[in-house]
């Protein structure tokens, strides 16, 4: 099969850091935190966007820079987004963030390098007034908190715990209620770690099902892509059959 226009979105997973993994004691990153640094190679954004143009000349899907990472910790980061605006010129560059350095210089910065939309992670009602105050500047913004019983009445230092996911660290802990649904993973989001892994899905933080590594031994995407193994997974989870341990507890379709 040809699975190029299955993709809708790439997602490069910058680094294994966030400033927050360590207070957010439930986020995936807080598990890697004794873990030595990683970054994912240049070379390998290179490749992976090079690849896109080149099977797919006019890529209209989504290209991001955070899977479990803090996006702008990475140095790398503006070049990055040339660099995908360059090679995608019509994909829509999105930021996700926890604003934890946010403000407008770096917002019109990266407007100016060819991000369209940036999403911040709230994780207090201080941030949210404070984030409201940036100017879009041609760049559409949105606000992510799920203010659930507590957050609205909870002191700043407190306010976070109420908005965390619980789904995500709780994803291998067993089948849920009508979990044989269709998924259209791995190829609707293409998701590179930064280890150079192409793995399975954003919601498979342990990275459980891997497909191949860009990093070693010069791996190619396109011989990833087109791999047995990965596109086994795809008929099978397009048909309703989530046989990996993951997607027994992920409540995802399409």
């Amino acid at each position: 099969m040809n699975p190029y226009p299955a993709i809708q979105r790439i997602a490069f997973e910058l680094s294994n850091r966030c400033v927050l993994a360590e207070r957010h004691t439930r986020c995936p990153a807080h598990q890697k935190i004794q873990d030595p640094p990683q970054n994912v190679p240049a070379g390998v954004v290179w490749a992976v966007l090079d690849t896109i143009r080149t099977n797919v000349p006019v890529f209209s899907g989504y290209v991001y820079f955070h899977l479990y990472n803090e996006p702008m910790m990475d140095p790398r980061l503006f070049e990055f987004v040339r660099l995908a605006k360059r090679s995608l010129p019509h994909s829509m560059i999105q930021i996700t963030t926890n604003a934890w350095n946010y403000d407008q210089t770096l917002h019109d910065e990266l407007a100016a390098a060819g991000a369209r939309i940036v999403r911040f992670s709230i994780y207090s009602k201080r941030d949210l007034d404070r984030l409201k105050k940036i100017r879009p500047n041609k760049m559409k913004t949105v606000y992510s908190v799920t203010q659930t019983p507590g957050f609205l009445q909870a002191s700043e230092e407190e306010a976070w715990k109420f908005v965390l996911r619980k789904d995500i660290p709780a994803v291998y802990s067993g089948p849920r209620k009508k979990a044989r649904i269709r998924c259209l993973a791995p190829y609707k989001q293409l998701c590179i770690t930064s280890s150079g892994e192409v793995a399975l899905c954003c919601m498979d933080w342990q990275r459980s099902v891997t497909f191949g590594n860009l990093v070693k031994n010069g791996g190619s995407l396109d011989t990833v892509l087109r791999s047995p193994a990965m596109t086994e997974a795809y008929a099978d989870l397009r048909a309703g059959n989530r046989k990996f341990n993951v997607c027994g507890g992920c409540s995802h379709r399409d």
